[in-house]
This record gives structure tokens, C-alpha cells and sequence, in this order.
């Protein structure tokens, strides 16, 4: 990756071409999208918005053409999603902040949540007639019984919108981290990148948004419930971060940290909450520096 690195960096024509290519792929599609996003950020961190500019346009080429004959479709999400990751690229160029980066995250989702309920206030209705038909038509929930699939259809309708927004803010996200790190190991700055992982931290105003927003689920508001996913996403991030920064001084963290990654993946509904409420608190109690004054008091 240094090689290749350095060679597009060297012809940001090359980097165009192959982020072109990659968006064409059509085989290993979430690998190559992740790879065309981290060269994007890569050329935007190292020469500017104009050279990521200049790469979108090639993203640009396949959506147009697609929208003109069959309308919104994948290329175009996927230029939507190129063009997203550009822009926290530039953030993150001008401003250097992780927590920045998950804030504004988060309040475009919150806007974009805000506006598809706006638009379509039966959204969850939507939803449940697609999830009804897609669960009828699944082998693997065959065997369910019909007023079971409706119950499914049903709960997860008031969430799909903010979950489908929580996964497309984590792989921007994961993208950005990926981008940068490749900018670092090129520039011989590695160990500032880990220290800036670790850093991240929310700042009090998130915690209150958080909190107004949880409020409107426990009473069940539909924006609030489609949203709370959404909420979760930075604080999970801030959390993991706290977590990696105090295993570097305590290593039974590290266990922790394995068994909290498996149930991020397995049971997400109970582990991301439990995360969330560590970095909601992390926020007022900053950890990080308790845990460093109690060092040095003990020296």
C-alpha cells in the first residue's frame, strides 16, 4: 500500500482511473467501494479538495449516465457516498478534530432523518410493506409463522431509515479513518494518528441532543425512534476510543474490548446502548484525566 500510495499520489490521474474503476467493479463490491473512498480522502488530506474534486468527477461520469436512462440507482448512491466522503475528507484536512468529525456526522443525519420524515410522513408504512414482502419471500424465515413475519415487519419499519443512515455513517467514517491512517503511514506519522484515535471524546452539547432525542423514544415520537440508532453511532465510536486509550495502560481492557467488538456484532441492540452510556459519561467525567491524575499522584 506505501507503493501504491506514493505512485498516486505522484499521477492524480492514475488515482481517477482506478477510483473509476473500483466503482465499476462488479465483483468484491464493499471492498472496492472502501478502497475507492480511502483513495478519495488519501488525495484530498494530501493535495486538496480540487485533486478530490477532479476524482469525483470520474465517479460522476457512471451516475449521470445511469440517472439518464434508469434514474436514481446505485451509481448514483454511490456518487452520493464519494461525495460525502470527500467532504469530511476536507474537514478533516481544515480542522483535524475526529470529534468534529462525528459531530457534523451526525447532525447532517439528523437533517437528512428530519427531512425523509418531512417528505414522507408514512415512512414506517413504507417500510413495512417492503419488509412484509421481503420476509415472505426469505427462506431463511420460512418456517416463522405469518403474524410473527408481521410483528418483524412491523418493529423494525420505525427504525430502517435510521439504521440504513447509522450504516452509511459508520463506513464514512471507517473510510475517513482508513484514508487518513494511509496518509500517515506515507507521511511517517503513524503514532499521531493512533493518539488522535484515541483522543476522541464528545463534547457536552452532543450529550444533550443525545439525551432530547432518547426522551422522544422512551415517548415513542417516530422521528426520535428512527433516529436512535443514528445518536448512537458517535458515542459507540467515542467509547471504543476511551476503551483502546486506557487498555494502553491497563491490559485487561484489551479482553473487554474483544468481548464488546463480538457483541457489537452479534447483539448490537445491547452493546451499542451500554458503549453509548460510558462515552455519555466520559463526556462530563473525562476518564482519561482522572486516570492520569490518579497516576501521577501514585508517582
Amino acid at each position: 500500500m506505501h507503493r501504491l500510495g506514493q505512485l498516486l499520489l505522484a499521477r492524480p490521474l492514475y488515482a481517477a482511473a482506478m477510483v473509476l474503476l473500483l466503482v465499476l467493479s462488479p465483483i468484491l463490491s464493499v471492498f472496492c467501494v472502501f478502497l475507492a473512498a480511502a483513495i478519495i480522502v488519501l488525495m484530498t488530506l494530501q493535495q486538496g479538495a480540487k485533486v478530490g474534486a477532479f476524482i469525483l468527477l470520474w465517479v460522476a461520469v457512471p451516475a449521470v449516465v445511469s440517472f439518464w436512462f434508469n434514474g436514481f440507482g446505485g451509481y448514483d448512491a454511490l456518487f452520493v457516498f464519494c461525495l460525502l466522503q470527500w467532504g469530511l475528507a476536507i474537514l478533516m484536512r481544515e480542522c483535524s478534530s475526529w470529534t468534529l468529525v462525528l459531530e457534523v456526522l451526525l447532525l447532517v443525519a439528523l437533517l437528512v432523518l428530519a427531512g425523509v420524515h418531512l417528505a414522507i410522513p408514512d415512512i414506517a408504512a413504507w417500510w413495512k410493506s417492503h419488509l412484509s414482502q421481503m420476509y415472505e419471500t426469505s427462506s431463511v424465515l420460512s418456517s416463522l409463522p405469518d403474524d410473527e413475519k408481521q410483528r418483524l415487519a412491523t418493529l423494525f419499519s420505525q427504525y430502517a431509515t435510521g439504521l440504513l443512515t447509522f450504516y452509511m455513517m459508520a463506513f464514512l467514517f471507517l473510510g475517513l479513518m482508513a484514508g487518513r491512517y494511509w496518509q500517515a503511514v506515507l507521511s511517517g506519522g503513524a503514532d499521531v494518528f493512533r493518539a488522535s484515535i484515541l483522543a476522541i471524546r464528545m463534547n457536552r452539547w452532543v450529550v444533550w441532543v443525545a439525551l432530547a432525542y432518547t426522551a422522544g423514544f422512551i415517548f415513542k415520537i417516530p422521528l426520535c425512534m428512527d433516529s436512535i440508532s443514528v445518536i448512537l453511532m458517535p458515542f459507540v465510536v467515542a467509547s471504543l476510543s476511551l476503551l483502546h486509550a486506557l487498555a494502553k495502560q491497563r491490559t485487561a481492557f484489551k479482553v473487554l474490548i474483544g468481548l464488546l467488538y463480538v457483541g457489537l456484532l452479534f447483539m448490537q441492540y445491547i452493546v451499542a446502548p451500554v458503549l453509548a452510556s460510558i462515552a455519555l459519561l466520559d463526556a462530563s467525567l473525562d476518564f482519561r484525566q482522572r486516570l492520569a491524575d490518579s497516576s501521577r499522584q501514585k508517582n
